[in-house]
């Protein structure tokens, strides 16, 4: 029973990861990274104002890669487990994300 117990509380190391990079990203949200990273992801809204169907679902936008190593960058993998994650998770203050989001994950 403790065993089980013990598991639960543990994320993979694959979780670990995403849980590093949806960190990142919330950093990136709302400002808290340095200029260098200004440039890594690009949102929906500087491309253009009106609304359309894939503006409704993501806040940004996701680079389409042709080759298995394009799908391995951090603006692919960023984009899509910020993707992922609820709306309300994606508001909360910095400390709280960290702690939901970890509970996020281990509930996968």
């Amino acid at each position: 029973m403790l065993k089980n117990c013990m598991h639960s509380s543990i994320l993979s190391l694959n979780d670990i990861y995403k849980l590093q990079i949806a960190k990142l990203m919330h950093q990136f949200k709302h400002g808290c990274l340095p200029s260098v990273f200004n440039n890594l992801f690009t949102k929906l809204d500087n491309i253009h104002s009106y609304n359309t169907k894939q503006k409704t679902f993501q806040e940004y936008i996701v680079p389409r890669k042709r080759l298995a190593t394009g799908q391995k960058s951090l603006a692919y993998i960023g984009d899509t487990i910020w993707e992922s994650l609820d709306q309300n998770l994606k508001v909360q203050p910095f400390y709280v994300f960290k702690k939901e989001c970890k509970l996020h994950f281990l509930k996968q």
